[in-house]
């Protein structure tokens, strides 16, 4: 096996002809496997060492004439033949099946599955292989184990999805031999889903402020004026919409009912220009200011869509990534799996970033996350170049972690705000669970 099992990834495990109860009692420690090299290194060596005996053998036995000489001849011959045969026969007698997650999840959630090793075959095999493949970070469902003549063995394995991007739950490689360890053989099950992971979502409406408008300026000073909603427009009534949003007019024109769209909650586009140029960004593993970029993005993103606005998102990375502002749950599946798999892999492209989304037309706020690092001589350009329907809010991210507390946004221009954000920030303690989309039920 390539690493022994941790304590999350160690499973229960049972023996039994068919597998019945769903959470099986806690089984003995089971001693580390050996990794796949070394495993063919103990096979090849055997074999070698076994070949020269046979030659060995065989000259003794042609210049001795012993008849003890050709007995042992014949029955490492005959040992040789029975091992060929057990391998081949065990190997097709293996079946093996993956009750795996699928679906979406979010960065730092568990999940669970159950793994089943059946031996259809009329020989007992004293040692199994299972290799997992999956490649998830700090994960491994595999282990080593034996199996009497049709038999199943059934265990549960439990992970954390602690990196973002798109995984295969395997595939997964069974391997198995004789006895005596002469042969060896193996064959591989497909992967048996896909698990896309999206970053992990903070609580960021400190930032985004307590409406569309606000870029979050007034939140940590003093308590949102609540200044009269203005109607802009009408839009599909939600059920959750009191009497008093109902447009009568339009409800009776249109034959169904209509709601009235304020502007306070409802009026603003959000644009999220994410900086990931090649070498800008610092650290690494979950406290990376990439990581913690991808995961403000994300969060922002959920908290505009959760209020009914058009998100887009426009990024620097090599894939030119460019989602143009919309609603619904689609459109939120396509921005978190564009974040997903989004990294600092951009040449030269934060530039166009900005071009890009001053060039967004209609009434909408733009955010830019960028590392700290820059010639700050950009935002005096994106205050100056910004239409006079456009607010700003610049997010720099800072290595370490201030007091707390102290995170205080600061006015660039009257459309303008800048927010010095360390990527120890308690922001990114607290998690925002349920913005992301569900993830799929994992099979019991």
């Amino acid at each position: 096996m390539a690493a022994s099992l941790t304590d999350e990834a160690a499973a229960s495990l049972t023996d039994e002809l068919v597998p019945a109860a769903d959470e099986p009692a806690p089984a003995p420690a089971e001693p580390a496997p050996p990794t796949r090299r070394r495993t063919r290194l103990l096979i090849a060596l055997r074999r070698v060492l076994l070949g020269i005996g046979i030659v060995a053998l065989l000259f003794f036995a042609y210049v001795t004439a012993v008849r003890l000489a050709y007995a042992l001849l014949y029955a490492v011959l005959l040992l040789l033949i029975v091992s060929w045969v057990w391998t081949r026969y065990g190997i097709r007698g293996l079946d093996l099946k993956r009750e795996a997650p699928s679906g979406a999840y979010e960065a730092g959630e568990r999940f669970t599955e159950h793994l089943v090793v059946t031996n259809d075959s009329l020989l007992g095999l004293p040692w199994i292989e299972v290799f997992d493949q999956a490649g998830i970070p700090g994960y491994n469902a595999g282990r080593v184990l034996n199996l009497g003549a049709k038999r199943s063995r059934r265990w549960r394995s439990d992970g954390t999805f602690v990196a973002r991007g798109t995984y295969t739950m395997g595939p997964l490689t069974l391997a198995t031999g004789d006895p005596f360890g002469i042969f060896r053989a193996s064959r591989t099950v497909l992967s048996s889903g896909k698990v896309v992971v999206y970053p992990r979502l903070v609580d960021a409406t400190p930032i985004v402020g307590r409406h569309s408008g606000a870029t979050g300026e007034t939140v940590p000073v003093g308590q949102q004026v609540d200044t009269p909603p203005e109607a802009f427009g009408i839009r599909e009534y939600y059920p959750d919409d009191g009497v008093n949003r109902i447009h009568w007019p339009s409800t009776a024109r249109l034959g169904r009912p209509m709601s009235k769209s304020f502007e306070k909650y409802e009026g603003n586009d959000m644009m999220i220009a994410l900086d990931l140029d090649r070498g800008r960004h610092y650290g690494s593993g979950d406290d990376s200011s990439v990581e913690r970029a991808v995961s403000l993005a994300a969060s922002i993103a959920m908290v505009g869509a959760e209020r009914g606005q058009a998100v887009g998102l426009i990024c620097s990375d090599a894939a030119r990534t460019n989602i143009r502002p919309g609603r619904g749950a689609p459109h939120q599946t396509v921005l978190l799996e564009a974040l997903a798999l989004a990294g600092a892999d951009g040449v030269d492209g934060f530039d166009r970033v900005l071009e890009q989304a001053l060039s967004v037309r209609g009434n909408h706020t733009l955010f830019v996350i960028t590392p700290e690092g820059r010639d700050e001589r950009w935002i005096d350009r994106l205050a100056g170049a910004s239409p006079g329907n456009v607010r700003s809010t610049i997010i720099r991210l800072r290595p370490g972690a201030f007091p707390q507390g102290s995170r205080r946004p600061r006015r660039v221009t009257d459309r303008a705000v800048w927010w010095d954000i360390s990527t120890g920030d308690e922001i990114f303690v607290t998690s925002s669970r349920g913005r992301a989309p569900a993830a799929a039920e994992v099979p019991a």
